[in-house]
């Protein structure tokens, strides 16, 4: 019988080599770790013997760009002990332990599920797909609809993810719920008008295309970030190489968000502002359809 470590580092150099560890802002992968709450706390309970112990996947593998999903995987020394007839065998099977940690985070996340064995001369993955909320397991499958037989980059396993005719119903669902929580906000805490708000949503995904606002807004007070908020804005767009007079057009109906008093004074329950929020709301909530889907009109 092999070295499950061997195993290990043959996924972790397979990950390094599809660009996992390019860069921690856009990929996080931990090895028997897990700094975040709502993934800690299912694993808590997780043990592949049952007992109600914490459950150590060999990784977890997140996006923070896409935070309803995550990718689990599970390694096994030898391809014997890959995948057991009834995949009820998670303490000695890689894809009955992959399958197994994924029911447990399936409350909260789309998972990934993947299994390997083996080592480089000889070796076994697969690939399976358990949708927010189901329970029901599926082969995860490219977007052309070919099945997965290696690694590919993270971009690849979440867009084959995000095509599944399932995760992509749910994530439309989920963004109709958010565009009405929305509205509410706009209107009752920002005292926002009918007509400023689309420019507030269109205005926000403009500056979010911006890598510097969408990894800095944050730190900006709140009577100082519609001031960041208006100049990125202005930044992307001259990026199009308008003539001037268009950009002019097209920038100014965004001043009256700028100015906007509601927006630019912290309160009790939101320290840092109320464009913050608005900011943070859709930075976690829409980019799915923005770089996956393109039939959605989201700022309508």
């Amino acid at each position: 019988m092999g070295n499950e470590r061997v195993t290990e580092d043959m996924v972790d150099a397979l990950l390094r080599a599809h660009g996992f560890y390019d860069d921690e802002d856009d990929v996080v992968v931990e090895k028997q770790q897990w700094a975040i709450a709502v993934i800690r706390t299912p694993l808590s309970k997780a043990s592949k013997s049952g007992k109600g112990n914490v459950g150590y996947p060999e990784f977890i593998v997140t996006a923070p760009a896409t935070p309803d999903m995550v990718v689990v995987v599970e390694c096994k020394a030898d391809v014997r002990f890959h995948e057991s007839n009834e995949r009820d065998k998670p303490v000695d099977y890689a894809v009955d332990g992959a399958l197994h940690y994924a029911k447990f985070l399936s409350p909260n996340y789309t998972v990934i599920a993947i299994a390997v064995s083996g080592d480089e001369q000889t070796n076994k993955m697969s690939f399976f797909l358990l949708p927010r909320g189901e329970t029901e397991l599926k082969d995860l499958v490219a977007p052309t609809g070919a099945a997965l037989t290696d690694l590919v980059p993270m971009d690849d396993l979440l867009r084959a993810a995000s095509f599944d005719p399932l995760v992509h119903k749910k994530r439309e669902r989920d963004l109709i719920l958010f565009s009405q929580e929305m509205h509410v906000f706009m209107r009752d805490e920002a005292e926002l008008a009918e007509a400023e708000k689309p420019l507030v949503v269109a205005g926000t995904l403009i500056a979010l295309s911006s890598e510097v606002f969408a990894k800095t807004y944050d730190v900006y007070p709140a009577k100082d970030l519609p001031g960041f908020w208006m100049q990125t804005i202005k930044d992307e767009i001259k990026k199009a190489s308008l003539p001037v007079s268009k950009i002019d057009n097209m920038t100014q109906p965004f001043t009256a968000i700028e100015v906007h008093p509601e927006l630019r004074k912290p309160t009790m329950g939101y320290p840092k502002g109320l464009l913050n929020e608005i900011v943070t709301l859709l930075a976690e909530r829409v980019p799915p359809f923005m770089t996956v889907y393109h039939d959605y009109d989201v700022v309508g």
